[in-house]
Parts: structure tokens; sequence; C-alpha cells
């Protein structure tokens, strides 16, 4: 019904029933990028994405790393309906990263840097 009333065929997730260290991290985050970017930065990090091709440009010019999720989340503009996601834990593998307080610092200064030089 939202798709409908919005008339938008973009859709992120919101993601619900996260721990809250998972939480805070996120807020925190979301908090440094808005500063940098001077627009509210709601949740970008969940699956699955569904957009419209043509909002986001030429596939090279976006990052090859986790900050490919801002990207889009900023190309989209806000144009984009936010669905509830039930966030569960793994049925099978790893993470590679989540387990690492060293990784997250390390994606979370990656988010930053991406953020300032394409401000």
């Amino acid at each position: 019904e939202k798709i409908k009333d919005r008339h938008c065929l973009n859709i992120l997730p919101q993601r619900l029933n996260r721990k809250l260290f998972e939480r805070t991290n996120s807020f925190l985050l979301r908090t440094i990028l808005s500063a940098i970017s001077r627009k509210r930065i709601l949740d970008f990090n969940g699956q699955p994405k569904i957009f419209e091709k043509s909002l986001v440009g030429p596939l090279d010019e976006l990052p090859d790393n986790f900050c490919l999720d801002l990207a889009l989340y900023l190309k989209i503009n806000k144009n984009f309906v936010n669905m509830p996601v039930i966030q569960n834990e793994r049925n099978a593998g790893e993470s590679t990263w989540s387990g690492s307080m060293y990784k997250r610092v390390l994606i979370f200064c990656q988010y930053i840097l991406w953020a300032l030089k394409n401000k």
C-alpha cells in the first residue's frame, strides 16, 4: 500500500530485532554520517534493497566495498519506502567482520572517509 501511495519502486529495509550493540553502532555511524552529509541518514545497511537502476547511474562510479550501501542510499535520495525486515541469526556461515572489533572500527572509518570524500 505504501508503495502505491508514494508511486515509488525503491524499497530499503528497516532492520528490526537487532542486538543492542548493533543498534548502538549503527546509530553512532548514522549520526556522524548525517553531520557530514547534512542530511538525516536512516538505516541503510539492511538487505534486501530494491531500487530503480536509473537512479544509480554508472556502476563503475560506485564503491566496491561496504560503502556501496551508503552510496546507493544517497543516490536514491529519500525517494524510497522503508519496509520492516526481521533480522534473525544466521542459519549457516559466519560473518567475516562482525566478530572482530578491529574490522568493525575499520569499516566504520571507511564509511566516514567515503562520506567526507563524496559530500
